[in-house]
This record gives structure tokens, C-alpha cells and sequence, in this order.
């Protein structure tokens, strides 16, 4: 869940983030398990961190929130990456956003402290990017395999 509200607006039929404000919450949600041959309404995609892969299916007008738990103060992103050295690679609380709009999957650097890299190039903040198959994002130094599957 979203600490902060995002609100996603569309522009010439692509996503963009507005800044963070409060209004709107979005309601992410996660299935682990993928289910292949997923409808329009939804994709599936394995996220390959470390060795390890991670399957989500996102669903249409969702929204996930990629970064790091704290313990201190008790936040829990959506896909926590606290497991992998997330806090030695600069990976931020609320680092990155994945949204699924219009049968294309979209990445968002939420204004990170480090950055986040597609495939070699450097994100905008809030302005979200179309992932690939085969590509690789990289919030702060930490890599991360991108594969859709049935692509």
C-alpha cells in the first residue's frame, strides 16, 4: 500500500505520475503464484533478483510500489527488496512504481535518492517508461531481470 497517494493520469494514451499529493490512494495488487494465459485485465511477470525469481500478476489500473522496508518506523512497500541489500544497493522506502495501463507494463522512479537505470539509461522521476522483455532495471546498484511471461 501506498504511504503517499500517486495519482496516475494519462497523456497521449502513457501513464505520467503526477508528484505525490493526497488525492488518491491506489490499491496494489500481488499474486506470487502468476497464472499463465492472463487476460487483458492482467500480466504476469517475473522479476530476477540475486538468482531468485519473483512472479507478480498485475492487474489493470493497479499499482506496486518497489523499495525497502523499515522496521523502525514499520513501512513495507508492496515489493520489498530489504532481502537482497536493498539498503547497501541505495534502494529508497517508495523507490520505484510498476503500473499496468493499456496491455504495457510502466516503471516510475519516485524520486529516488539514487536513481534507477532501464536497460542502461537513467529514469526521469515520476515519468514512467514501457518495460520490455529482457530488460534490465536497476534501482540504485541493485539488478533486476525483467521477463514477461508468454512474450
Amino acid at each position: 500500500m501506498l504511504t503517499q497517494s500517486t495519482n496516475v493520469q494519462f497523456e497521449d494514451d502513457l501513464p505520467y505520475i503526477m508528484e505525490p499529493d493526497d488525492t488518491q490512494t491506489m490499491n496494489p495488487v500481488v499474486d506470487k503464484t502468476s497464472r499463465p494465459g492472463a487476460n487483458s485485465t492482467s500480466r504476469s511477470v517475473s522479476l530476477r533478483v540475486n538468482g531468485q525469481e519473483l512472479r507478480l500478476l498485475l492487474s489493470a489500473d493497479r499499482s506496486l510500489v518497489i523499495g525497502r522496508s523499515d522496521v523502525g518506523s514499520g513501512h513495507q512497500p508492496d515489493i520489498d527488496l530489504a532481502p537482497f541489500g536493498a539498503l547497501k544497493h541505495g534502494i529508497s522506502r517508495e523507490h520505484l512504481l510498476l503500473i499496468f495501463q493499456r496491455g504495457s507494463v510502466f516503471v516510475t522512479d519516485l524520486g529516488s535518492s539514487n536513481g534507477t537505470w532501464l536497460s542502461g539509461r537513467p529514469l526521469s522521476p515520476y515519468d514512467p517508461e514501457r518495460l520490455r522483455d529482457g530488460d534490465l532495471l536497476r534501482p540504485g546498484s541493485l539488478e533486476i531481470g525483467i521477463k514477461f511471461d508468454n512474450a
